[in-house]
């Protein structure tokens, strides 16, 4: 809908999974199962050009092509939250849906999960 808000330009927060992370282009971020990410990392809305490296795989992937293929609409696709390292800059993740391989292996040893809820 392109009446929905979106990312504020440049906009990026640290963020540790304490508590639950309000978006600025409407919704939550929040880590379920855990008390906190095993380090914290950054939020940011998309810029382009983003690629992970989803569990079981050996190549990297698209976050563009993935969102495609996934039919999430373009309001969503441009709500979408990423999370990246820190320190490295690296994707670890794309909403709730698309969790890069070594950030995926922690969550599934804690017993954990990210939620992604949209709101308008």
């Amino acid at each position: 809908r392109a009446d929905w808000p979106r990312w504020p330009e440049g906009w990026q927060v640290t963020w540790d999974g304490r508590v639950p992370l309000a978006l600025p282009a409407g919704g939550t971020l929040a880590l379920e199962g855990a008390d906190a990410l095993p380090a914290p990392v950054q939020v940011t809305g998309r810029v382009g050009g983003e690629q992970l490296q989803l569990p079981g795989r050996t190549h990297r992937h698209r976050l563009k092509h993935l969102l495609q293929e996934a039919g999430l609409p373009p309001w969503d696709r441009d709500a979408l939250p990423v999370l990246r390292d820190a320190g490295t800059g690296e994707v670890l993740a794309a909403g709730d849906a698309w969790v890069a391989a070594p950030l995926h292996a922690w969550l599934q040893a804690q017993g954990a999960r990210l939620r992604w809820s949209r709101t308008a």
